[in-house]
């Protein structure tokens, strides 16, 4: 799904105005069941989080907030 008008998700000509205006994102990441009761837990869950810094950055940035 996405929102009708494009002021919702920022300037109406912007590159991304098609990806803006979607109600929401899912970013998944596949991974063995193991790692969740390992010694590797903290590391996966860590480089997680740093993968979707660009993705987080580029939404924030549109709405012209800084990450």
């Amino acid at each position: 799904d996405a929102v009708e008008r494009g002021d919702a998700a920022g300037p109406a000509d912007h590159p991304q105005g098609e990806d803006l205006r979607r109600k929401d994102f899912v970013l998944a990441r596949g991974f063995d069941e193991g790692v969740l009761y390992g010694p590797e837990l903290i590391d996966f869950v860590t480089e997680s989080y740093a993968a979707m810094k660009p993705f987080m950055k580029f939404l924030c940035e549109s709405q012209g907030a800084r990450l």
